[in-house]
């Protein structure tokens, strides 16, 4: 199994499970480089399965894929999380 979350990838039904682990690992700040090498896969293989994120999410830059993986963590967790109404 891929070094996931895999309750985030419930969040991108829109990918696959290689798609979701490389757009993740990117969204936390690897490089192409670096994902390669930790999946042992080519840089050309994490690039293909990038552009498919961004294809799918009709990205045009990089940084508008990980808005949109923050976007979706961070709205999952702040609905899955109660407010604390007594800090002050």
């Amino acid at each position: 199994m891929p070094d996931l979350n895999t309750s985030f990838y419930q969040i991108f039904p829109e990918l696959t499970l290689k798609q979701f682990s490389c757009f993740e690992m990117y969204s936390m700040g690897l490089s192409v480089k670096q994902i390669a090498n930790k999946k042992a896969i080519s840089e050309m293989a994490v690039n293909k399965h990038l552009k498919v994120a961004r294809d799918k999410f009709d990205c045009q830059t990089s940084s508008e894929l990980r808005t949109i993986y923050l976007c979706r963590v961070l709205r999952t967790i702040s609905v899955n999380i109660p407010y604390a109404t007594n800090l002050v």
